[in-house]
């Protein structure tokens, strides 16, 4: 793991901090000036806050778990080098069923275990999915499931938002003298309301990434090389 990586701490700490902004402009903006302090009101805002708690529960367990790096160094060089120069020898289908071995780990890749290297993180993990700069860690066998919950609440949390934005906003127009906000805070709610839309699209991109390479509809590498052109126009 690379949580030394400055692409990523900065990616992290976006998605923290718009996150939270986002949480404190809907609570004080949106849910307590229309709902007040009312049994639906108190409803909303649980609703709402139990996402947010969720999102950053998810967040940062993903970040800071192993996502599955093995041993590095455990082969001598000479073995590396020569498993290499057997390997090279080898035909398609033999090579279908033989490990390879990371030069730069010098371990062996199971294939069994689905082992491959990240060259941002330069380890070898176990199960690798992706590297996400957003939650600066790999995807791999011991964090998918909280990077997978990450994405469920973010897409909750988030159309969760934005629903509230637009229904109050709708409010706002059909009941003009009930809305005596100033244009500042009309302002913010707009800027958070596409923040949300942006976060809820990547999220629903992410997840219907996961979803297609479970189920094999796509080649992996084909899908792989298309995200890897957006997340290159993102970051």
């Amino acid at each position: 793991m690379n949580h030394t990586d400055c692409c990523g701490i900065g990616c992290a700490v976006v998605a923290l901090g718009v996150t939270c902004i986002t949480n404190y402009s809907t609570v004080h903006l949106i849910i307590v000036p229309w709902f007040q302090w009312s049994l639906v009101g108190i409803a909303v805002f649980a609703l709402y806050e139990l996402f947010f708690v969720a999102i950053c529960w998810s967040h940062i367990v993903c970040m800071t778990t192993n996502p599955g790096t093995t041993a590095t160094g455990k082969l001598p060089l000479e073995e590396v080098k020569s498993y290499v120069l057997i390997y090279n020898q080898l035909n398609r289908a033999e090579k279908r069923v033989r490990d390879k071995v990371c030069t730069r780990c010098r371990n062996y890749k199971s294939k069994r275990l689905d082992v491959h290297h990240c060259s941002i993180c330069s380890r070898c993990v176990m199960g690798f999915d992706h590297h996400c700069p957003w939650v600066n860690n790999c995807v791999g066998t011991y964090n998918k499931k909280y990077f997978l919950l990450f994405i469920f609440y973010v897409f909750l949390g988030e159309g969760m938002s934005i629903l509230l934005a637009v229904a109050r906003g709708i409010f706002c127009v059909s009941h003009k003298g009930e809305c005596n906000q100033n244009p500042v805070v009309f302002v913010v709610c707009l800027l958070v309301c596409i923040c949300s839309i942006f976060f809820f699209a990547f999220v629903a991109l992410m997840g219907y990434e996961q979803y297609v390479t479970f189920v094999g509809w796509f080649p992996v590498a084909a899908l792989s090389s298309m995200l890897a052109s957006v997340r290159c126009l993102l970051v």
